[in-house]
């Protein structure tokens, strides 16, 4: 009788055939049917979403900040110190809005990607999606290797701290 691991954290074997609901140790539903639509995206094409999505978002505030340059010509003045925290926190808004409202960034979704939560595959909430973006991406700028690292240990997944943290993983739905 063949025999297989959780498929949201990879720990415990079960039997194939009547799996049991709930995974003893992370609560993921083990039930393959969910997870055989699925495959999870390699950090290859994670790492070439990532460049794209922020070739968007930097051309994007580029052409913000250049229109908003003029209005400043009128003799407004803002310290770089607040310039620096507007820009962080629309980076953060931006990647935690579309990733809860699409259920990726725009380069995840264009590439077919989703972020779905790691226990059932069900699209995520926006308390993970914050998790995720806010919290898991300045975890992983500030440890910047050890971050990504999580990826070597927890092989099988791809999961990210950031991943790890919202409980999510990147998936794209297999074809036919």
């Amino acid at each position: 009788m063949r025999q297989h691991r959780c498929p949201a954290c990879g720990a415990g074997f079960f039997p194939e055939g009547p799996a049991p609901a709930r995974c003893s140790t992370c609560g993921a539903l083990t039930d393959p049917a969910i997870w055989r639509a699925y495959r999870i995206v390699s950090m290859r094409w994670r790492f070439f979403a990532s460049l794209w999505d922020h070739l968007l978002f930097f051309t994007a505030w580029w052409l913000v900040e250049s229109c908003f340059r003029h209005v400043f010509a009128l003799g407004w003045s803002l310290s770089a110190r607040w310039v620096a925290v507007v820009q962080i926190s629309a980076y953060l808004a931006y990647f935690a809005t579309t990733t809860w409202g699409w259920g990726g960034s725009p380069a995840k979704r264009l590439l077919g990607f989703s972020v779905v939560r790691a226990e059932d595959a069900a699209p995520i909430s926006w308390v993970a999606a914050v998790l995720r973006e806010v919290l898991g991406r300045a975890l992983c700028l500030f440890l910047a290797p050890i971050g990504y690292a999580t990826v070597i240990s927890k092989h099988s997944r791809l999961q990210t701290l950031a991943d790890i943290l919202a409980r999510t993983v990147v998936v794209v739905k297999r074809r036919p």
